[in-house]
């Protein structure tokens, strides 16, 4: 089974703000057009599915109308607040590990962090995240 281990990183939200240390795993996409495109995702133990913005299944070339429609809701009931979604099955490829996994995402209709949720990314890997040392190690169980 491969094994690796990565450093936490800073990542910038969409205002160019910078948050926290946090674990990042940079993924590679596959477009139309075939060139690799390379997101940062924070592994988020605490999110059920992964989850994008629009503009990504957009530069992915992808059909975010074909996706399964989600109203998500943050902190506010509100109905003003409720954002639409998609989710689609999309192929990603971990570099480190040497393979790709299909993964649901669910693509926001509006500004969203890239997070990898459990649902599809948790069931192909053992993840230890070791907060003292900002590291994160993930082992493929595939």
């Amino acid at each position: 089974m491969s094994s690796f281990s990565i450093p936490w990183a800073v990542v910038t939200t969409t205002e160019g703000l910078a948050t926290d240390i946090v674990p990042v795993l940079y993924l590679v996409f596959f477009g139309n057009d075939d060139n690799p495109i390379e997101e940062p995702f924070v592994i988020d133990s605490g999110a059920d599915i992964s989850m994008a913005p629009r503009s990504l299944a957009d530069r992915l070339g992808l059909d975010w109308t074909e996706g399964r429609p989600i109203a998500l809701h943050g902190v506010s009931s509100k109905p003003e607040c409720t954002v639409q979604a998609r989710i689609l099955d999309v192929e990603v490829l971990v570099p480190e590990a040497e393979c790709s996994l299909e993964i649901p995402i669910c693509f926001a209709d509006g500004e969203a962090s890239c997070l990898l949720g459990r649902l599809g990314f948790f069931d192909a890997f053992r993840i230890e995240f070791n907060k003292s040392r900002q590291t994160t190690t993930l082992e493929l169980l595939l």
